[in-house]
């Protein structure tokens, strides 16, 4: 198609670019080329990749795309600003204004089912097992919640990646608290379907995410009326309609 028309108008790519390849191909095919800065979680720290000079080829090639893709979108606010710093770009306003969001539409409360707490609480964690999805925090509250509400239950929902999970850390802590294996369940990669029905069934979603260029985790529960309780350290709160709860991760 393209040895017929030329170039296409534009090449988009949904998510940071982080080789040669993909750079010089946005290049080639098009007169423009879009690219979306989901986070820059992996920009700033080496565990998300098998070896330092991946790391610094990774963060090679997102300064380049930076100063060399037409136009660059983000997610949110959170990230437009980071990307002044990570990316070394002068231009803050210029960065405020590529900001897209993920048009997720709010559901009507009067869609959402009431429930009722369970005296042996179901609580989820919904994310691949990265590093930064804090999925520890999850294991120490169920260990604390035993006092209170014993046999509370922790569902982990979440792929493993090949870089930068927490899996190794988590087995270690399990392996302490070797009393408490029962209680926490490792579902790993489940289709939606699976997912739904998982869902359905907690009393809250815990989100102790560390970063999120946007965290679609509270979203997840909303169909099922199951309530989230997340961190103040990434971009959900740029979307909810009202004042949430939060957690504080030094507590």
């Amino acid at each position: 198609e393209i040895r017929v028309s030329g170039k296409f108008d534009i090449f988009f790519v949904p998510f940071q670019i982080s080789n040669e390849q993909l750079f010089s191909e946005s290049k080639s095919w098009a007169r423009r080329s879009v690219m979306v800065q989901l986070d820059f979680i992996a920009f700033d720290n080496p565990f998300y990749h098998p070896s330092i000079t991946e790391f610094r080829n990774y963060q090679k090639w997102a300064m380049r795309a930076g100063k060399e893709i037409d136009r660059i979108l983000y997610n949110s606010n959170f990230v437009a600003f980071e990307s002044v710093r990570a990316l070394q770009s002068e231009d803050q306003a210029f960065a405020a204004r590529s900001v897209v969001g993920n048009g997720l539409d709010h559901l009507d409360d009067s869609l959402i089912s009431s429930r009722k707490l369970n005296n042996k609480p179901q609580i989820g964690i919904v994310g691949t097992s990265f590093h930064h999805k804090n999925r520890i925090f999850g294991l120490e509250t169920i260990r604390q919640l035993q006092e209170s509400f014993p046999g509370a239950k922790l569902h982990l929902i979440g792929d493993t990646p090949n870089w930068g999970s927490s899996k190794i850390l988590e087995e270690s802590w399990l392996g302490d608290n070797s009393d408490l294996k029962d209680l926490v369940i490792d579902h790993g990669r489940l289709s939606e379907i699976e997912k739904s029905e998982i869902l359905s069934s907690l009393d809250l979603l815990l989100v102790p995410s560390l970063s999120e260029g946007f965290g679609l985790a509270p979203f997840d529960g909303l169909p099922f009326g199951v309530p989230s309780i997340f961190a103040k350290l990434h971009s959900t709160f740029e979307v909810l309609p009202d004042p949430p709860v939060y957690l504080s991760l030094s507590d």
